[in-house]
């Protein structure tokens, strides 16, 4: 010990402090982990264990376990239309709030502090809007008594009504809160396409259209698909807007509507089973939407890096 030099004893000094430094630390140590249970017990509570039941009672029968029930919601004609009408009217929901919320979110990108501010609260005020509150401003304004239909009819008495309670007014009542939402998701990666691009595309003598060929368009493009993505899982997932504006009628089948309906009369038939299986149809379509929206935005990352 006399002959150790003092880099020695301060090189072994070092190596001692990080080994207990990294015993202390070590990922396999209950003191390292117990602050994620609150978090880990939340989860498994209100995700991963009625998941997990409704697994099983899409399984369950009077005398056992079966696959009859999903193969009733497939024969049954209108479990079959409600599944169709459900990814149908979510996949138009997500494209028109991709194409009017693309174009929107560039626009306010490229406004002034103040624009910008004012055009993110109108957003955020659309896209918050409670489900009975949009309905009925939605059913005041343009309803078979509404102001704006009976104004347009004082104007032109020919004028083509919306049909609020079909499809078409449907649709017009997801638009207006999904698109905000599309805009305030994909706001931020609008300065992807910075001024920087434009100025070295100006200078290589690329046109507006080549430059958005080229450059604009594929770099934008994940962030988009991104959004589509999640506009498609929270469009298929809607219950309270359908439900305030069309209630229990049958105008537009949707498989939400069809689970409420399911559970509301359950009795001695599998119905309650029949509902099970569209929640468990419903949670694998909106987990492959999320999944495609995370490795979307994995391969859009690599812009903002």
């Amino acid at each position: 010990m006399g002959g150790e030099g003092p880099e020695r004893r301060l090189t072994r000094g070092r190596g001692a402090f990080g080994s207990a430094r990294h015993s202390a630390l070590a990922p396999g140590r209950l003191s390292d982990w117990v602050v994620t249970a609150p978090f880990v017990l939340t989860v498994g509570v209100l995700l991963v264990g009625p998941a997990v039941n409704l697994v099983l009672d899409s399984l369950r029968s009077s005398s056992g376990f079966t696959l009859g029930n999903w193969a009733d919601i497939f024969r049954l004609a209108l479990t079959r239309q409600a599944i169709v009408s459900s990814v149908l009217l979510s996949v138009l929901v997500a494209s028109l709030s991709t194409v009017i919320g693309g174009l929107l979110a560039w626009c306010i990108s490229r406004l002034g502090l103040r624009g910008r501010s004012l055009g993110v609260a109108a957003m955020n005020v659309a896209a918050n809007m409670s489900a009975t509150t949009l309905v009925f401003g939605f059913t005041a304004a343009f309803g078979g008594a509404g102001f704006a239909t009976l104004l347009l009819r004082q104007l032109w008495p020919a004028v083509p009504t919306l049909d609020l309670y079909g499809p078409t007014g449907l649709v017009f009542v997801y638009l207006y809160f999904h698109v905000p939402l599309f805009v305030l998701l994909t706001l931020p990666a609008m300065g992807a396409v910075s001024e920087q691009l434009w100025e070295a595309a100006t200078v290589c003598g690329a046109a507006p259209t080549l430059f958005w060929r080229r450059v604009g368009v594929p770099v934008l493009l994940p962030f988009l698909l991104a959004g589509w993505m999640l506009m498609f899982a929270w469009a298929i997932g809607q219950y309270g807007v359908p439900l305030s504006l069309l209630g229990t009628s049958e105008a537009v089948p949707l498989m939400t509507l069809r689970i409420g309906a399911l559970i509301q009369t359950a009795g001695t038939t599998n119905r309650f089973e029949r509902a099970a299986c569209l929640s468990v149809l419903l949670v694998v379509l909106s987990v492959v939407a999320l999944w495609l929206y995370a490795a979307a935005l994995r391969r859009a990352a690599r812009w903002v890096k």
